[in-house]
């Protein structure tokens, strides 16, 4: 089987048996969510710690990706590592290179959804992924906060 098919030469390519423009919403997102994927699989290698939690949220992503049914997210984590922290109010300087991954992490799954809640205004989708995809861009701000209180003094 060769990766070059030519079939998406002129703008589009296949999904699920259909041709789409390759700038369909439903790619956009999908496409959004890929660059978070391979965000997060850099976090994974540099934080070291709670790759599990990583691994989980990208194996939840990579399911999301493929629009599938059934899927479980815990977002009782969110608020578990919330009340353990104390969160500032205002915006954080990035303080060393982690914080940066992690931040770019969290404006790039900002975009994701923008671009899921474009989708879900053509083509519905599971009211529990937009959830998801909100709570992990808090999640992901949660981290960030607690890693640049630990290598940023708060001023």
């Amino acid at each position: 089987m060769s990766i070059v098919t030519k079939t998406g030469d002129k703008g589009e390519t296949g999904v699920m048996g259909k041709r789409l423009s390759k700038d369909d919403v439903l790619l956009e997102t999908i496409g959004e969510l890929d660059e978070l994927m391979a965000v997060m699989g850099i976090v994974k290698l540099k934080i070291k710690i709670n790759e599990l939690i990583i691994k989980n949220i990208n194996n939840d992503l990579y399911k999301i990706s493929g629009l599938l049914a059934g899927w479980k997210v815990e977002i009782d984590l969110i608020y578990k590592k919330e009340k353990k922290m104390k969160l500032v109010n205002r915006f954080l300087k990035p303080g060393d290179d982690l914080d940066v991954w992690l931040n770019w992490a969290r404006t790039v799954c900002r975009r994701a959804e923008r671009r899921m809640v474009s989708l879900n205004k053509v083509e519905k989708i599971d009211k529990n992924i937009l959830i998801f995809i909100n709570r992990l861009s808090d999640y992901l701000f949660i981290i960030e906060q607690g890693w640049n209180s630990l290598t940023v003094p708060l001023r």
